[in-house]
């Protein structure tokens, strides 16, 4: 979920084109992406037990067999920092699935994206209503919808 949200504000037109995607008429001002996949390169794995199998699955072949594509799916190849959408990225310190070390690939190229890592949290606590990390999504989600909302 959290890197179709991703994808999905940095669409690529060649990739629209390619395949006659039609065009997305919602304009995407900002995007908060929970434990997202940022770099489907990095993450294949076809012999994982986890999400990295199922990268294969969705785009039918390797990084190596596929390489365009890769580069058409992967957030870290699409997000550019004079990007109008706001993005927000919040990952949990003990997530197995989505570490927080995947997702720096894409904050520590772009220092702008707001990326919060919270403790003591693994991969789904974020969407657990009444826990801390609840808390810290909804946080950051008003900050987003007040950032936003004075422009």
């Amino acid at each position: 979920g959290g890197h179709l949200a991703l994808w999905t504000s940095f669409f690529p037109k060649e990739l629209a084109q390619l395949h006659s995607i039609a065009k997305l008429e919602t304009q995407i001002i900002g995007v908060i992406s929970l434990s997202g996949i940022v770099d489907l390169r990095e993450y294949y794995d076809p012999t994982g037990q986890s999400c990295g199998r199922g990268v294969h699955q969705l785009l039918g072949g390797s990084p190596e067999e596929l390489q365009d594509l890769y580069r058409l799916t992967s957030p870290v190849d699409l997000y550019q920092s004079n990007s109008k959408v706001s993005l927000a990225l919040i990952t949990g310190a003990l997530d197995p699935i989505v570490t927080p070390e995947h997702v720096k690939i894409l904050s520590d190229v772009h220092p702008e994206i707001n990326h919060l890592i919270i403790p003591q949290t693994g991969h789904f606590e974020m969407v657990v209503p009444y826990t801390t990390a609840w808390e810290k999504t909804l946080e950051v989600l008003k900050n987003m919808v007040d950032q936003l909302g004075s422009k």
